[in-house]
């Protein structure tokens, strides 16, 4: 049982659990209201792609950065402590395995290709960055923030391949946009965290490129963006009546102000990986949010 834990550890399982969530939530809330063709099964078919891939990609992230998170965080230490390597490398095959065949089936399923050449990219891609791209400038940071979003990704290009009702697409793009940048704002936050194991493994990150002050004057510029985008929104949905929609918008403007003041007054590690739970906690919120859609 301990080994069990130890592999839930290893794959963030609360990682999985939001990804999980924001795509069905996507679907419940938003793909559902727009197209009764796009079935559930389907939609769980592609979670559950996306979902084994993310797994395999953190355990190969681990083995990688072992030796980087033994100075960063070695309390988080799991290759190695509970897992082997073998087992570890093991279970990533399995995970992207289950991963290819469920976008198989899905693509099947639908009569068309689509899913499962995108699904093998994304293994590339999440190899590569934690071989290459983790410790460059920025790269990295959008590749991840670009693979957290693939399961609206791809459920939104299932939808125009059906049928485009463009006010409807719009919103889901809006919610593309939001996971997105907010991961993105996580993964830069999350460098900052890591900055003296970045160091040592001679990482060229965004913080250790320019300093963790320029780096904070990123973050915050990516924050007011982001703040702007909720004001607008909020403020047009009230004044077309839409109080309660334009009350989530307001919210989550909120919880975009607390994160920013975060940001301001961190300075070491302990407060930086707040800032990272804080923009856990918004993502999160977006989720939630769609309720009101």
């Amino acid at each position: 049982m301990k080994t069990v834990g130890t592999v839930m550890k290893l794959v963030r399982w609360q990682n999985l659990l939001i990804i999980g969530a924001s795509a069905f939530m996507f679907y419940f809330c938003l793909i559902d209201k727009i197209l009764a063709t796009i079935s559930f099964t389907n939609i769980f078919i592609v979670a559950g792609a996306c979902i084994s891939i993310a797994a395999s990609g953190y355990i190969i992230n681990d083995c990688y950065d072992r030796e980087i998170d033994i100075i960063n965080k070695p309390d988080k230490v799991y290759i190695g402590n509970g897992v082997s390597q073998t087992r570890a490398i093991f279970l990533y095959a399995i995970g992207n395995i289950v991963g290819l065949g469920l976008a198989f089936w899905a693509d099947w399923y639908n009569k068309y290709i689509l899913i499962f050449p995108i699904i093998a990219i994304s293994i590339l891609l999440l190899w590569l960055y934690s071989r290459y791209w983790k410790r460059s400038f920025l790269f990295g940071n959008i590749t991840v923030a670009l693979l957290i979003t693939l399961p609206m990704l791809l459920i939104t290009l299932e939808v125009l391949g059906i049928k485009q009702q463009k006010a409807w697409v719009n919103i889901l793009y809006l919610y593309i946009f939001f996971s997105f940048w907010t991961t993105l704002v996580r993964e830069i936050i999350k460098d900052c965290e890591d900055v003296e194991g970045d160091k040592v493994a001679n990482a060229y990150t965004m913080p250790i490129a320019i300093g963790l002050r320029k780096t904070k004057i990123v973050v915050f510029a990516l924050i007011w963006i982001l703040a702007a985008i909720l004001a607008v929104i909020g403020s047009v949905l009230f004044a077309k009546g839409s109080t309660v929609r334009a009350i989530a918008s307001f919210s989550l403007l909120g919880i975009v102000f607390m994160l920013h003041d975060k940001v301001r007054k961190a300075v070491d590690p302990k407060d930086f990986h707040d800032v990272s739970v804080w923009c856990k906690l918004l993502m999160l919120a977006g989720i939630l949010s769609m309720l009101f859609v």
